[in-house]
């Protein structure tokens, strides 16, 4: 091992991200486990900072502040695993997809599904949280009437991610704002220009693909119906069994955390399985631990070989230990993100990227795939958020542009694309939860992929002199040149 430590060359500082990148392009068609392609991608990472002359003390010390910074979303992670078999038990779920299923036509359920969970999105500042809670219902609702599944999910994550990012109570939209000095409702307001053209593509493509699925038939209605009579057979459905999502709707309303939300719904849902479902005490914490399983409806008098094999896949899942894999693909991206950082790999490509600025579609493209690799790194979007942020503060400062410019492409580049890529915290979340692999639902994330193309069109508008981004307020200009001899930021460091 070498003793002295070495800043990486351009090529060496990409080698791990290619590196990553091809291995899970080669991977995805071998269909090797995500975990050893995440691990291969580790020891290309760490490799570097070894071969640079850092030690495995520095690369590991660099992991456990990672995991730090990410433990509440681990927390969440888990604790979604636990709701779900506590609402699956109580017939919560089922309550859900009972009302989606009467309530919601099959051509309108794509469009639905991103509206509804926008909605809820707004309300609670939460994608992950309205993803676990409705977003799972509408996935069973799809899965009862045979709807194609992964456009179900990327209808419910684009919704998802367009109501957070639109809330003033979502802590992503609050971070990016703070990152980048801009007044929150000023981001908000702007982030409109974006967010607004996408989210109506997404409505009018899934108002298409809704109509013209097919959804409707009669061996769909047959299968609903059959569904329907399962799930009355083993539960007592009725409106009391939305009170631990009411419970969290209105948590989240008052920016409660999500960890003590998911909690008190999951302790709230076991009393009403024990006491309205008349299941026992241990099948309880079986289903919070290890999931629902129909097996455990003898106590009801109902024979689980009578349960068709469809409801049988929609009805067994949840449990704490269902999103294990899930934990263990996290630490494998924090060990990549930690020889990264270690090696200074990140830094390097990051500030070749800024020296080569010229343009504010050149500054907007820029800052977009420094958040894209940042966040693709990191597994972080708040974290990433702030280091873009303080990198090209005050490149958008020398370009006139107002702060909202520069936390916008931000959302549109760290927010919006980190639940496309497989390896990180979102990614897997999303994955996990709605039962459907990211390169499956990817594509359909309409409102997550349209978003990037919408911010680097205004930016090159801007350049055109066809339309002008966002410049300075009086006040903002007034803040500028008070704090313009306080710090240098990380471009002229």
């Amino acid at each position: 091992m070498n003793s002295i430590k070495r800043s990486p060359s351009l090529s060496q500082a990409l080698l791990p991200v290619v590196a990553m990148l091809g291995f899970f392009f080669v991977g995805g068609f071998a269909g090797l486990p995500l975990e050893l392609l995440m691990m291969a991608s580790a020891v290309v990472s760490c490799g570097l900072a070894v071969y640079l002359g850092y030690g495995w003390k520095e690369i590991q010390k660099a992991m456990g502040d990672k995991f730090a910074q990410a433990l509440p979303a681990i927390l969440i992670l888990q604790v979604v695993g636990f709701m779900i078999g506590a609402w699956m038990i109580s017939g919560t779920i089922p309550m859900m997809i009972k009302l989606g299923i009467t309530l919601i036509s099959p051509q309108f359920l794509f469009v639905s599904a991103f509206v509804v969970t926008s909605m809820v999105s707004v309300c609670t500042g939460t994608s992950w949280g309205s993803a676990s809670t409705i977003g799972v219902a509408l996935m069973g609702v799809a899965a009862a009437q045979d709807i194609s599944l992964p456009i179900t999910a990327g209808a419910v994550i684009s919704g998802a991610y367009f109501g957070d990012k639109m809330s003033p109570l979502s802590d992503s939209c609050n971070i990016t704002a703070v990152a980048a000095k801009a007044d929150i409702f000023k981001h908000i307001k702007n982030m409109t220009y974006t967010s607004v053209p996408s989210a109506m593509i997404a409505i009018v493509v899934f108002t298409f693909l809704g109509f013209s699925s097919g959804a409707a038939t009669d061996e769909v209605s047959a299968q609903t119906a059959s569904l329907l009579a399962d799930m009355e057979s083993i539960f007592n459905l009725n409106f009391s069994l939305l009170l631990p999502v009411l419970f969290i709707l209105v948590g989240s309303y008052f920016q409660k955390p999500a960890v003590l939300l998911m909690m008190g719904a999951s302790v709230i849902a076991s009393i009403q399985a024990l006491i309205i479902q008349d299941f026992t005490i241990q099948q309880v914490m079986d289903s919070v631990l290890h999931g629902f399983n129909v097996s455990m409806i003898h106590s009801a008098g109902v024979d689980p070989e009578s349960i068709s094999d469809a409801s049988v896949k929609l009805l067994n899942r949840g449990g704490l230990y269902s999103l294990i894999n899930a934990v263990i693909i996290i630490l494998c991206a924090f060990t990549i993100a930690a020889g990264l950082e270690v090696s200074g790999s990140l830094k390097k490509i990051m500030r070749t990227m800024v020296a080569k600025v010229e343009t504010v579609f050149g500054l907007i493209s820029a800052t977009m795939v420094s958040g894209a690799v940042l966040v693709s790194s990191t597994s972080h979007g708040g974290v990433s958020a702030l280091i873009v942020g303080d990198m090209f503060g005050k490149v958008f400062d020398d370009q006139k542009l107002a702060p909202v410019n520069l936390s916008r492409t931000m959302e549109d580049s760290i927010i919006i694309t980190e639940p496309l890529m497989p390896w990180t915290v979102s990614g897997i979340f999303m994955s996990a939860t709605l039962g459907v692999s990211v390169l499956e639902y990817a594509p359909w994330a309409l409102f997550c992929v349209t978003g990037v193309f919408f911010s680097l069109m205004w930016a090159k508008l801007h350049d055109m002199g066809v339309c002008k981004l966002r410049a300075h307020d009086v006040e903002e200009l007034v803040a500028l040149k008070a704090h313009s001899n306080k710090g240098e930021s990380l471009v002229t460091a």
